[in-house]
C-alpha cells in the first residue's frame, strides 16, 4: 500500500512480469509519472493505484488483467493512450470518464462488458472502434464526447442503451449493425 505514493519526481515505471501484485495508492500523488508498464504477472489492479496521477499519459497493462475497475483513469485528462492485454474482459463504470486527452481507443474483442459512462465527456475522442465481444453499448457510454467523428461496431452488438452517443456533435456517420434489437 502506498509504495511509491508522492514520489514528485518519478517520471516511469515498468513492472516485471515476475510482479503478482501492486497494492493500493501505490502511486498516489506522482503527479509527473507520465508512463507506466504493468507486467503480465499482475491479474488485479484498484481504481486508487493512479489517484492524482495528472500527468499520466500512457498506460500498458499486462496480460493478467481481466478487469479495469469502475473509476479506473476517470478524470486523468493527459492520458493519451492505453493498450489493453490480452485477458482484459470488463471495463468498468466511468472507467475513462474525463479523460480529454483520449483521440482513440480500440476495446478488443476479449471485452465483454462495458461499464456505464465508461468514456462519458472524453472531449477529446475522435474515434472509437468497439470489439466483437461487446452486445450491449451502456447508458451513457460516450456521452458528452463532442468530439467523437467514427464509431466502428462490433459484430456482436444488439443493444444501444440510453444516451449512450448523446452530446457527440462531430459524428458525421454512425452504421448500426443489422444485429442491433433496441
Amino acid at each position: 500500500t502506498q509504495a511509491f505514493a508522492g514520489c514528485a519526481s518519478l517520471t516511469e515505471v515498468l513492472i516485471p512480469d515476475s510482479t503478482q501484485s501492486i497494492g493500493d495508492y501505490a502511486f498516489r500523488d506522482c503527479a509527473t509519472l507520465t508512463y507506466i508498464k504493468i507486467g503480465n504477472g499482475v491479474t488485479a489492479i484498484t481504481p486508487e493505484i493512479f489517484q492524482n496521477c495528472s500527468a499520466l499519459q500512457k498506460v500498458e497493462l499486462g496480460n493478467g488483467i481481466t478487469d479495469i475497475p469502475d473509476n479506473m483513469f476517470a478524470g486523468l485528462a493527459r492520458l493519451e493512450t492505453v493498450t489493453f492485454g490480452s485477458a482484459v474482459d470488463k471495463i468498468g463504470a466511468e472507467a475513462f470518464a474525463q479523460c480529454s486527452g483520449l483521440v482513440n481507443i480500440i476495446i478488443p474483442d476479449t471485452v465483454t462488458s462495458l461499464g456505464n459512462a465508461v468514456f462519458q465527456d472524453c472531449t477529446g475522442l475522435q474515434n472509437a472502434t468497439i470489439g466483437n465481444g461487446i452486445t450491449v453499448i451502456p447508458a451513457d457510454a460516450f456521452n458528452g464526447c463532442a468530439a467523437l467523428q467514427a464509431v466502428q461496431f462490433g459484430d456482436a452488438v444488439e443493444t444501444i442503451e440510453t444516451s449512450a452517443f448523446a452530446g457527440c456533435a462531430s459524428l458525421t456517420e454512425v452504421i448500426i449493425p443489422d444485429t442491433v434489437l433496441t
